[in-house]
Parts: structure tokens; C-alpha cells; sequence
């Protein structure tokens, strides 16, 4: 029974968010000529707000670096064109479904006991998660184009479905990449 419940608010909560399980977002500096950038290496960013161990950030930048090489990019170690960062986080939340009336007995005022409707309400805590990879020029250190996606996590996930979910959620924030003007 506990099962069915937590189907239905996963449900619940992809109908909430629409259809697909991850929000994408993307940003970039509209006078930027992107027309020139093939090779690109990573940078690090401060850790003090990234959860994911090292074992999912490698993840991450491999399922990206495959993503940009089907864009014929190159990852170069030294003087390349782009730097990547990436930033993640792994937040808790809380979700209230609320189930309307359940038949159960109830004290009414009036009358005394019945078994009209009670309301019922379920509790269910989350994670969600967010990435954000940013790209920034190696020349003049400017951030040119931001891609964002967050969902809900899996809960108890296996490493394979750790590596699916980061290389959907890489694939489709690089879908924008580069921007179609």
C-alpha cells in the first residue's frame, strides 16, 4: 500500500511539473559570436555548497564531454576556448498531497459520532535536484551561456540509474547549446 501511495504522488508531481521529470532552463549573452569555440576543458568551483561526491561529478563532466564531441568539440587540456563549471545541489523538500474526503468515523458537533468524511493528507519529503553547467570564455573569463536542470530525484537510486539520469539531464540542458539565434 505504501508503494501505490508513493506512485501516485510521483505522479502527482510530474503532472505538477509537466511531463518531463526535469526543468530546463538556459540563458546566454545575445552579442556573443559563438561561431568560433571548439575546444573546451572544465574548471573547479568552490565545493562549499556541492553535495554530489567526486564520483558523480566525473559522471557528469564525461556525460557532458560526450555530449559537446557529438557537437565536433574538442575536450583540450591546455589553452582551450571555453571553460566549464559546474555547479550542483541536492535539496530536500517536502511535498503535502491532499486526498479530499475518507470515509472514517468522525466526531460532529451536533449529532456526536458519525462516519461522514474526513480529510486525509500525505507527507512526503524529496530530494530534488539541481545542475547547472556554465560556460565561460578562457580569454576574457566571461560567462557566455548558462544551461540549468532540476527534478526530483530517485530515491535510493542505483549507480545505473544515476548514470541515466545524468546523461538525460546532460543531453537535454546541451540541446541548447549552442543557441539557435
Amino acid at each position: 500500500m505504501k508503494k501505490f501511495f508513493k506512485r501516485i504522488l510521483l505522479i502527482t508531481l510530474f503532472i505538477l511539473f509537466g511531463c518531463s521529470p526535469y526543468t530546463i532552463n538556459y540563458d546566454y549573452n545575445t552579442e556573443f559570436n559563438f561561431g568560433g569555440y571548439r575546444t573546451f576543458n572544465f574548471i573547479s568551483v568552490p565545493k562549499d555548497k556541492q553535495r554530489p561526491n567526486e564520483g558523480v561529478r566525473g559522471r557528469i563532466r564525461v556525460a557532458i564531454t560526450r555530449e559537446l564531441q557529438k557537437k565536433e568539440m574538442l575536450l583540450l587540456p591546455e589553452n582551450p576556448q571555453i571553460l566549464i563549471a559546474i555547479h550542483t545541489n541536492v535539496d530536500r523538500k517536502i511535498a503535502l498531497v491532499e486526498w479530499g474526503y475518507t470515509f472514517g468515523p468522525e466526531y460532529n458537533y451536533w449529532r456526536g459520532p458519525s462516519y461522514w468524511g474526513t480529510e486525509s493528507t500525505d507527507v512526503k519529503e524529496y530530494d530534488e535536484g539541481t545542475l547547472i553547467i556554465d560556460f565561460i570564455d578562457a580569454s576574457t573569463r566571461e560567462l557566455f551561456w548558462r544551461g540549468s536542470g532540476e527534478g526530483v530525484l530517485p530515491e535510493n537510486p542505483s549507480p545505473n540509474e544515476v548514470e541515466v539520469t545524468i546523461k538525460e539531464v546532460v543531453a537535454e540542458i546541451l540541446k541548447y547549446y549552442p543557441p539557435k539565434k
